[in-house]
């Protein structure tokens, strides 16, 4: 089960990187116009 959960806590911070690079490219995109 802890195996699990740390997977989870990864994946988590994971999907947040990925949330944050997703949103700085949108906003730079939405400037440029």
């Amino acid at each position: 089960m802890k195996e699990i959960e740390a997977e989870w806590e990864a994946n988590k911070s994971l999907t947040a990187k990925l949330a944050d690079w997703l949103l700085s490219k949108f906003r730079r995109l939405h400037r440029q116009q």
